[in-house]
C-alpha cells in the first residue's frame, strides 16, 4: 500500500507545481486513501499538510474530524467539525458527523439537533444515514416509537442501506413481528444480499412462525454449505434440532386434537343413545305422592311407569320411546284411558 501512496504522490507532484494553490489536493487525496485503509496516523498527517496549504477548505476539516473520531480523539474531532461549519455553515455532512460524534459521547440533545438538521436537508445525499443515527440515539433513550419511526425513514430514503435494513429487521423480531422481519430479509435476498446469515435468519423466522417445512428445507441447504465454519455449523444444527422438536410436537398436538374430537363425538353418540322420550303424567314434591300415582296407574293396567327425581321434584313418567313421534302416539292412547300428560325427553 505504501508503494501505491508513493506512486500517487509522485504522479500528482509531477502534474503540479509546489506554488500551485491547489497542491493541497495532493495531500487530501493521499489522506483519504490512508483513512480508508485505516492508516489513521498517515491520514492525520496528510490532512494537516493539506490545511497548511489551504486552511479555509471545509472538506479537509471535516475529513480530519472523521479521522480523529476514528481514533477516539473526540475533542479534536469536535473542533475540526466546528471549524468546517464555521467556514461553511451549509456543510450538511459536517453537521451529520458532528451529530454522530455527540452521540458517541452521549450528548444526545446536541446529537439530535445536528442530525435532525442534516436529515431535513433535501439537498443532502446521505440523509438516510442521518435518520439511521437518529434512530440509534432513540434506541439508547428507550424511545421505541421514535426509534422505529427514524429506522423506517432511513430504509425508505435508501432501501439499499443495509445497516438500517438489518436494524429494522432486528427491531421487528424483538417485538414479535416475525412476518415483518421475514419480509425484510427476503427483500435483501431478492436484491442480491444473500449470504448465509440472511438464509439462517429466514429459516429462524419461519421456525418462529411455525413454518417448519420451509425452515427445515433452508437449514438443510445451509448444512450443505462448505463455507460454514464449525461454530456456524453448530448454530445451524441447534436450529434444526429445535425445528424437528417443534415439528414433532405439532404432529402430537394434532393427533391429540383428533383423539379429543373423536371422543367428543363418541360421547355425543352415547348421550344420544341413552336419551329417550316419555309421557310425563305427574310431578310431586314428595316421593310418597308420586308412588301413590304410580300404584293407581298400575292398577289401571299400565306397566312401564317409573319415578324420576329431578332437582327434588318427583316426576312420574310412562314409557321409553326412541322418537318423539312414538311418545305422542302413546300420549293419545293414554288420553283414551282418561290419563293426561305431555311428552318429555329424558337424558
Amino acid at each position: 500500500m505504501k508503494k501505491l501512496y508513493l506512486f500517487l504522490f509522485l504522479l500528482l507532484v509531477a502534474c503540479s507545481k509546489p506554488q500551485d494553490r491547489n497542491f493541497w489536493k495532493v495531500h487530501y487525496d493521499l489522506g483519504l486513501a490512508a483513512y480508508h485503509e485505516a492508516n489513521y496516523s498517515e491520514a492525520i498527517a496528510r490532512f494537516n499538510r493539506a490545511l497548511k496549504l489551504n486552511p479555509n477548505e471545509p472538506r479537509i476539516w471535516n475529513q480530519l474530524g472523521l479521522t480523529y473520531m476514528a481514533v477516539g480523539e473526540y475533542k479534536k474531532a469536535e473542533e475540526s467539525f466546528m471549524k468546517a461549519l464555521t467556514l461553511d455553515p451549509s456543510f450538511t455532512e459536517a453537521k451529520m458527523n458532528l451529530g454522530i460524534l455527540y452521540a458517541k459521547v452521549k450528548n444526545y440533545n446536541k446529537a439530535i439537533k445536528f442530525l435532525k438538521e442534516a436529515a431535513e436537508d433535501d439537498y443532502f445525499e446521505k440523509r438516510h444515514e442521518a435518520y439511521y443515527h437518529l434512530a440509534l440515539i432513540y434506541k439508547r433513550l428507550n424511545r421505541k416509537d421514535l426509534y422505529l419511526k427514524y429506522l423506517k425513514k432511513a430504509v425508505a430514503y435508501n432501501p439499499n442501506f443495509f445497516p438500517a435494513q438489518f436494524e429494522l429487521a432486528e427491531a421487528y423480531e424483538n417485538q414479535g413481528k416475525y412476518k415483518e422481519a421475514l419480509e425484510i430479509y427476503k427483500s435483501l435476498l431478492r436484491n442480491g444480499y444473500g449470504d448465509n446469515y440472511i438464509l439462517y435468519k429466514i429459516a429462524e423466522l419461519n421456525y418462529k412462525l411455525g413454518n417448519y417445512r420451509k425452515a427445515k428445507a433452508i437449514v438443510r441447504k445451509l448444512l450443505e454449505e462448505e463455507k460454514l465454519n464449525e461454530e456456524q455449523r453448530e448454530e445451524v444444527k441447534k436450529l434444526l434440532t429445535k425445528i424437528l422438536k417443534e415439528e414433532h410436537k405439532k404432529v402430537l398436538v394434532e393427533k391429540l386434537k383428533k383423539i379429543k374430537r373423536k371422543r367428543k363425538e363418541e360421547r355425543k353418540e352415547v348421550l344420544k343413545r341413552e336419551s329417550y322420550f316419555a309421557v310425563q303424567v305427574g310431578a310431586f314434591s314428595t316421593k310418597k305422592r308420586a308412588e301413590s300415582l304410580v300404584n293407581t296407574l298400575k292398577n289401571k293396567g299400565l306397566k312401564d311407569i317409573k319415578i324420576i327425581n329431578v332437582n327434588g321434584i318427583y316426576k312420574v313418567v310412562y314409557g321409553k320411546f326412541r322418537s318423539s313421534e312414538e311418545a305422542f302416539k302413546a300420549r293419545e292412547e293414554l288420553k283414551k284411558m282418561g290419563i293426561y300428560g305431555f311428552v318429555v325427553e329424558i337424558r
